[in-house]
């Protein structure tokens, strides 16, 4: 079964401004909750019935939830994209990225509905839900494309490790106390040496995340481009820089220097060492979610809301 969605493609630096559209019309549609809690499981069970009784759709949701909401499909490979059409996300953005890391091909379009606490990914408020979900059924949406990235993890003494991550790969000194010294690479040309707490390799959509608190700017995610952003630099000249998006990062710790690994947040199991390498390029398929109004209003609105530029929200020339 091929996929029911078609995927803009990049082009050149910025992400093309095109509507989306259903190759044909969508039939399942993967419901993502936050886990531990009752606030998104009451939610779920509304999208659900929504779904099957009104919208006449399968409602599928992940197998380890799936003995709690038995009237419901679910899905048994690792990549779930050829049975599912659209994905509803209900939390966070964590839970938004959690639904990324389900895909490791093509993903589908991501409907995120807002039952977290930050919230920059998520226009839609849950209590819309009976207007937004037919609308993007019936085609009258677009999306943002957000750009993932490809991690490889290559070592001597482990088989390559590839992740998938949507918001950012950290390298940090973890649990001790001494200083990471870590060496970057673009394009197999030596660019710099960070010597600190750590050094984040970014999306746009993560620009708003760690990276942020960072002290690093904040990127349109239609800016197709890759960040880099040193963590407490031990010198005050190593800034957060913008590179290009078709760039390729090689990353390698320098002799008595470790640092630990983490993937949009979750902490890998793993120690970079001076014989290992960490490759980072953008990942062939984007994350497409849905816009509420557009993808500048959508994303410029968020920043003011979250970050209560303006608290009482109205235009100075009003």
């Amino acid at each position: 079964k091929k996929a029911t969605f078609l995927r803009n493609l990049p082009f050149g630096g910025f992400l093309q401004r095109v509507p989306f559209t259903w190759k044909k019309p969508p039939k399942n549609v993967l419901v993502i909750k936050k886990p531990e809690d009752i606030k998104s499981a009451i939610a779920m069970k509304t999208i659900i019935d929504f779904v099957r009784n009104e919208a006449l759709l399968t409602p599928f949701v992940e197998p380890s939830v799936h003995s709690e909401f038995p009237e419901t499909s679910t899905y048994d490979s690792v990549n779930p994209s050829e049975e599912i059409d659209l994905v509803i996300s209900l939390g966070g953005d964590g839970t938004l990225l959690h639904a990324s890391r389900l895909f490791l091909g093509a993903v589908p379009p991501i409907l995120p509905f807002h039952l977290g606490t930050v919230g920059f990914l998520l226009p839609f408020d849950f209590n819309e839900h009976r207007e937004t979900i037919p609308r993007v059924l019936e085609g009258n949406f677009s999306v943002t494309q957000r750009r993932r990235l490809l991690v490889k993890y290559l070592s001597a003494q482990k088989s390559e490790q590839e992740f998938h991550v949507m918001n950012e790969i950290t390298l940090h000194r973890g649990g001790y106390t001494h200083l990471t010294n870590v060496n970057c690479y673009v394009n197999d040309e030596f660019f710099l040496n960070v010597r600190g707490d750590g050094l984040i390799v970014g999306t746009p959509t993560g620009s708003t995340a760690y990276s942020l608190s960072c002290g690093a700017a904040m990127v349109h995610p239609r800016v197709n481009s890759i960040l880099l952003t040193p963590i407490c630099p031990f010198s005050v000249s190593v800034r957060a820089i913008v590179l290009p998006h078709d760039v390729t990062i090689r990353l390698e710790a320098k002799t008595d220097s470790t640092a630990q690994l983490s993937c949009d947040g979750r902490c890998i199991p793993y120690e970079l060492t001076k014989s290992d390498q960490i490759i980072i390029s953008q990942a062939k398929y984007s994350v497409d979610t849905v816009n509420k109004f557009d993808e500048d209003t959508d994303w410029l609105k968020h920043i003011n809301d979250v970050l209560s530029w303006s608290p009482d929200n109205t235009d100075p020339e009003d």
